[in-house]
């Protein structure tokens, strides 16, 4: 046997000392191979342990149990149905908020109102725990049974009992089951239910309320971000709903929503996007636009054209879950909010960073009535930040993104996915303003959670590699920069493929990091295709293509081609008035950058003006001692980098 299958039938049997001896013995006697044991762990425990207890056991442990059982049966039948009640709950403690609640002590009671009371109900815990069938914890308040005893009482009760049994562990976990999984007060609450789903059969139920428990759970694991056990949790069940329920059924499309969304940040776009087409497809045709699953797979979507840089279907799709938001619920509803921070952001990847400002305004300010540091506003809060940054406010979007880490960390904690989203959009704004000790402490300190618990092609870990290779180069810690641009142009392309905006935008970046790090040519090579690709993909104006053009332009220079530059850069700084604003600090690092070109082409007719108007703006924008302005008064070029929008 090897050391995997002995650990897995040490976790089969619940790490209990006597059932791991009466394994090995009964392995070592027979030779059953370890996948054929567990199978009969599965479906003939009681037999197994019942059989050739270990020297020194006059009784095997299966056989001690029921004993102890029936004797509470005849002692104090109350006591065994809770002890009965308790198998059907998981191995995980079953705590005081269930085990006290009014649907609990109703189950146990029965038809006799004496055990309703709460002191005679808490007589029933001492009963039961004496028996050693299962443990109270009296620092908790909660009862504990192993998940062997469990399983021993199950297989030994008959059919119909079992039935009844799972009916009621179910009706006692939906009375327990907060209404809104999207509030941080009810979080607890979820967490305590969560692990009694999958062992009472919970997914299996054809109960209305019961099935709508199982999505609120996953919707729950969701906003923790847990992804992972959310995924694994939709996953189990469309494994079992489809054998009982029709293809159009409701909540069948809703799993399949809620999969697709916690597949996306583990990477499984092309499942995702499945999911979606098929979810959308089968709503549409039973229920229509008008409902808010409907709404639901609209925006789920359009996150998948995002991945696949279909932005105008995507804001189509956006455009109308918010038209149906307002339609159904009104303007201000939250719902209705969340409609338009998705706007917001598929107007970011299109490049309109005025329309995507108005609305995270507008989705920001009107999720604050929600209160402060509810999840959602501190998510358009993230937002607002980010795009402050992008239309030219460094200041305010530090300030936006300081307040933000604080309710995250408050809400979330540090390594929850909008906790360590926020990070990277603080990261690239301490950057930009020059204090870039911060942002590599900031953006390291996120990437290295990532790195920990996250898919290497996931799409916010590759974007925290792309910030944290940028604070690195501007620390000149060009190696170590050089190698992570490397490896996240390579994983944007395997995820992406290669002509995608955000691979081309990584790639772009990598380029600055080669030229600051002395290959010329490399970075030279690198922009100009970047460039090219850009300008096909996203056009000419788009903020991408004339960050690029900025990068291409100093290549250029450096690489002695002056003429190239010059003309790169006479255009981009009239294109980046119309696209960005006369102001914007990338704006004012175009024009320091054509003002060197042009004195060494020899164009000097006004460019002393030229350069003070640039060199007062620039101290106004980024400050008299950020290394841009130190690099402007002294006639040096500087690179514009390009910071990605996120893509949920």
């Amino acid at each position: 046997m090897t050391d995997e299958e002995a650990d897995q039938i040490a976790e089969r049997l619940g790490d209990l000392p006597l059932a791991i001896e009466q394994a090995g013995a009964w392995l070592a006697l027979t030779g059953m191979p370890a996948d054929r044991y567990l199978a009969l762990v599965d479906n003939q425990l009681s037999r197994l342990l019942s059989q050739n207890p270990p020297a020194g056991y006059e009784q095997a442990g299966a056989i001690t149990w029921l004993l102890s059982l029936d004797e509470l049966r005849d002692r104090v039948p109350a006591a065994a149905r809770l002890v009965e009640l308790l198998a059907f709950f998981g191995p995980e403690p079953v705590v005081a908020s269930l085990l006290y609640s009014r649907a609990f002590i109703e189950t146990v009671a029965g038809d006799d109102p004496t055990l309703r009371d709460d002191a005679t109900y808490a007589g029933l815990i001492v009963q039961a725990s004496r028996y050693a069938l299962a443990r109270f914890d009296e620092a908790n308040s909660s009862m504990q049974m192993h998940r062997l005893v469990s399983a021993v009482i199950r297989e030994n009760l008959p059919a119909e009992t079992a039935a009844e049994y799972r009916r009621q562990v179910h009706a006692i976990l939906v009375a327990a089951s907060p209404a809104d999984s999207e509030r941080p007060e009810t979080w607890t609450a979820f967490a305590n239910l969560w692990p009694h789903l999958v062992p009472s059969d919970a997914l299996r139920s054809d109960d209305d309320e019961v099935r709508q428990l199982v999505l609120d759970v996953a919707r729950y694991l969701y906003r923790r971000g847990d992804f992972a056990s959310s995924a694994e949790l939709i996953e189990r069940t469309l494994r079992i709903w489809p054998d009982s329920w029709p293809d159009d059924d409701l909540k069948l499309q809703v799993a399949k929503i809620f999969l697709a969304n916690a597949l996306r940040p583990r990477a499984a776009y092309a499942q995702a996007r499945r999911l979606d087409e098929d979810a959308h497809a089968r709503l549409m045709a039973t229920v229509g636009p008008a409902n808010q699953y409907s709404i639901m797979a609209m925006s789920g979507l359009a996150a998948d054209r995002w991945m696949t840089a279909d932005y105008a279907e995507a804001r189509a799709l956006n455009e109308e879950a918010l038209r149906r938001s307002v339609e159904l619920y009104g303007q201000t509803h939250r719902r209705s909010y969340r409609a338009v921070n998705n706007l917001a952001m598929v107007m970011e990847h299109l490049g309109d960073y005025r329309e995507a400002y108005r609305l995270h305004e507008e989705a920001y300010f009107g999720r604050r009535k929600l209160g402060e540091r509810f999840p959602e506003t501190l998510f358009s809060a993230t937002n607002f930040g980010r795009v402050l940054r992008f239309t030219g406010d460094l200041r305010g979007s530090r300030r936006m993104l300081e307040v933000a880490r604080a309710g995250h960390r408050a809400v979330h904690g540090t390594d929850h996915s909008a906790t360590l989203r926020n990070d990277v959009e603080l990261a690239a704004t301490l950057r930009r303003l020059g204090a870039f000790d911060a942002a590599r402490a900031t953006a390291q300190g996120a990437y290295d959670v990532y790195a920990a618990t996250r898919p290497p092609h996931g799409i916010d870990r590759l974007a925290c590699a792309s910030t944290l290779a940028l604070a690195l180069s501007a620390l000149g810690e060009e190696s170590e920069a050089a190698l992570l641009g490397r490896e996240c142009v390579d994983r944007y392309r395997d995820a992406f493929g290669r002509d995608h905006p955000s691979t081309l935008a990584v790639d772009c970046n990598f380029a600055a990091i080669l030229r600051r790090s002395g290959e010329i040519e490399a970075a030279r090579r690198r922009a100009d295709r970047a460039l090219e690709r850009l300008r096909a993909v996203l056009g000419p104006d788009h903020p991408y293509t004339l960050l690029c053009s900025v990068i291409a332009a100093n290549a250029r220079f450096d690489a002695g081609d002056r003429d190239g530059a010059l003309v790169l850069e006479q255009r981009v700084y009239g294109q980046m008035a119309r696209s960005l604003g006369e102001t914007h600090p990338d704006r004012i690092i175009a024009g320091a950058n054509l003002a060197v070109s042009r004195e060494v082409k020899g164009d000097t007719a006004g460019l002393t003006e030229f350069r003070e108007e640039l060199l007062e703006v620039a101290v106004r924008v980024f400050g008299r001692d950020h290394p841009a302005t130190e690099a402007f008064r002294a006639g040096q070029r500087w690179d514009c980098e390009i910071d990605l929008s996120p893509y949920a």
